[in-house]
């Protein structure tokens, strides 16, 4: 079961890929999603399709991340600055 999830989910997805996919949602806007494809794509190799879909979860899903409320108001303050 847990590997069948795994294989659903994104198992080849690690902390320095969400990183570089949080800080470019700071950069550029959650809503800006062409961009941080562009950005999250360059920084970790991986394919647009998968950053999408990635995305497209994460928004969906986001409150279950640890610490989310911080990360959240991460990606608004540099919202704010665009």
């Amino acid at each position: 079961e847990k590997q069948r999830l795994i294989d659903e989910g994104f198992g080849s997805w690690n902390r320095r890929d969400f990183r570089s996919y949080c800080q470019a949602c700071e950069r550029h806007g959650r809503n800006a999603k062409e961009d941080i494809l562009n950005d999250v794509a360059e920084a970790t190799g991986k394919p647009k399709a998968e950053v999408r879909a990635y995305h497209n979860v994460f928004w969906k899903r986001y409150k279950e991340v640890n610490d989310w409320e911080r990360i959240l108001d991460r990606i608004k303050k540099g919202e704010q600055k665009l």
